[in-house]
């Protein structure tokens, strides 16, 4: 053998092993990619991995058995580049989406928290405090409102010049400055989104900030590693022409509330107006509008619900307006039955949208016009939770149809994963892999005609009520107590919580065309209202938004007394007679 023919066996050699030490390396990148899969076909992973580890031990022997053959090892040498390079390109793919699917949750809690002062304060900044008032929110568990302003105050020693005065509401804090009971306050930086339509409309031009101070708070995850019980989601909207997700305080918008079975595969779904009266846990249980829960966090809006319908919730999904023309564009549109023409701004705030009554296939900015418009509906928030069941339902069938398309579901995973936050850790969010599965074993339809989707409805009586905060008779809705008693008994029976019961009679008639009702719509003459406790009589004619004045049972106790008495006196008059 020449000395070229030596150095090019031992070159041959050389890059056999590298190819060898290539596969062996690509291949323990794959496996470790299948791993993080979690629950997603842990047997097939498993025979995967098995057939890996099989291939590497063969060509551990086949590299022994080629050492004097030296022709053989560049066809050796190919066939591991090839495998490599796959291995590679596989194990990336599956990375990238697992890394996406990991952006839909964060392990920590952003929060910002602000001094704010009037307009024309001689107050510029945090050192020219001396001799003052600083407000603050009396509630011990909010970050913004309460933690990290006494952090402030404690860092800086404020408290030694400064008198600090606690508030039961933002309400009560905001008015205490434009009075001048208080010389600055303490609230979150988003304030002027979150006060500007609820009495404040001049909030960020009457004041200016002095001071910021930011956070983050490790976030706290359930225990469950798996979705294979029934759980209980909050999905929590919030209209903002600017793709993200802030965390924080905020309004909340819109708040569903679904319960899933995925042994029955039955969900409810529940939309809470946004304007609904119910007691606050996080304002010392004092009734506003479920609304401004948002602005102590999600924990108050979760804690807030949880008390009122008496479920617990387990997980929750914060999803930017925005985020849902991106969504619905990834998808290539929705189909839907739109229930009557709507019109409303895009999503920029730029122009108009409109679209048309009937079946209509949807692209992303049609799509947020139905589920954001609530100014041309009769029932104003009411429906529009209806309609944004629809879009819902619309996406889930887009899913279902193209869940074999792996560019769109990356297109898809991309935009959640910008405009979604959500407490699910990564290994929860796959196990619905098997529910999908699940879903597509048991019936060859749309994912809503698989899925046994009940839709419930919060009933109530508009209400305008005095605000002694803001001086403002502001409008509520009131719940009617047998419609969130009616709502409440089928999210427990969906839950297993409660046995379901059994309706024995029911009429129909072949001339008159079925039309679907949401469980809690359809009530008695006279019901409860939930909060204020007093019967009231309900108006099937009226509308449920028409401004009503909600009489106390105290009220209504003391013209009962004074009928009474009233009658006596003509009694004995009569009986004198």
């Amino acid at each position: 053998m020449t000395r070229e023919e030596k150095r090019q066996s031992k070159s041959s050699v050389r890059f056999s092993n590298f190819s060898l030490l290539l596969l062996l390396l690509s291949s323990a990148f794959l496996i470790y990619n299948i791993f993080i899969l979690g629950p997603i076909e842990p047997l097939v992973r498993y025979i995967v991995i098995g057939i890996i580890v099989l291939l590497n031990f063969l060509r551990l022997r086949r590299k022994k058995s080629l050492l004097n053959k030296k022709k053989k090892l560049k066809g050796f040498s190919a066939f591991n580049i090839f495998f490599s390079l796959c291995f590679i390109l596989i194990g990336i793919f599956i990375y990238n989406v697992y890394d996406t699917i990991s952006a839909f949750t964060s392990n920590v809690d952003y929060y910002s928290s602000s001094l704010v002062v009037k307009k024309d304060s001689k107050l510029q900044k945090l050192k020219d405090l001396n001799n003052n008032k600083i407000g603050i929110i009396s509630d011990e568990s909010s970050y913004e409102g309460y933690i990290l302003p006494n952090e402030v105050i404690d860092k800086n020693d404020l408290e030694s010049n400064n008198k600090i005065v606690t508030y039961d509401d933002y309400n009560l804090l905001i008015d205490a400055l434009y009075k001048g009971e208080v010389d600055g306050m303490f609230v979150s930086s988003n304030y002027v989104s979150m006060f500007s339509n609820n009495g404040y409309e001049n909030i960020g031009e009457d004041t200016k900030i002095i001071y910021s101070y930011k956070k983050t708070v490790k976030r706290k995850f359930s225990n469950k590693q798996a979705i294979d019980k029934p759980i209980t989601i909050l999905l929590m909207g919030i209209d903002s022409n600017v793709e993200g997700i802030n965390n924080g305080s905020s309004n909340s918008d819109t708040l569903i509330l679904v319960t899933f079975n995925p042994d029955t595969l039955t969900a409810t779904m529940l939309s809470i107006p946004r304007d609904s009266y119910v007691p606050v846990t996080c304002m010392n249980n004092n009734p506003t509008k479920i609304t401004h829960a948002g602005w102590q966090g999600e924990s108050c809006v979760q804690n807030t619900i949880e008390n009122f319908l008496d479920i617990d919730i387990d997980y929750y999904v914060k999803i930017n307006f925005k985020g849902v023309v991106s969504l619905v564009d990834a998808l290539g549109g929705i189909d839907v039955e739109v229930p009557q023409d709507l019109c409303t701004d895009s999503s920029n705030r730029t122009g108009e949208v409109c679209i048309k009554k009937g079946n209509q296939h949807l692209n992303g900015e049609q799509a947020l016009v139905l589920a954001r418009n609530r100014k041309q509906l009769d029932r104003g928030d009411i429906d529009r939770g209806l309609n944004q069941q629809i879009v819902i339902k619309g996406m889930l069938n887009s899913v279902s149809k193209n869940i074999t398309n792996v560019r769109m579901l990356k297109k898809l995973l991309d935009s959640l994963s910008k405009n979604m936050d959500t407490n699910f850790t990564t290994n929860q969010i796959l196990s619905f892999y098997n529910i999908g599965k699940d879903i597509m074993r048991k019936s060859n339809k749309s994912a809503t005609d698989s899925l046994n989707i009940i839709q419930l409805y919060l009933q109530g009586k508009g209400a305008s009520i005095y605000d002694s905060s803001t001086g403002l008779d502001l409008y509520y809705y009131i719940l009617y107590k047998q419609s969130v008693d009616i709502v409440r008994n089928a999210m427990k029976v969906n839950l297993g919580l409660q046995k379901p019961t059994m309706i024995k009679t029911t009429s129909w008639s072949i001339d008159e065309n079925y039309v679907h009702t949401p469980l809690g719509q359809e009530l008695d003459e006279f019901t409860t209202l939930y909060y204020k406790g007093g019967s009231v009589e309900r108006n099937n004619s009226s509308d449920n938004n028409n401004k009503s004045d909600v009489v106390d049972d105290e009220k209504e106790d003391e013209e009962d007394q004074e009928e009474s008495s009233q009658d006596e006196e003509e009694d004995d008059k009569s009986s004198q007679d």
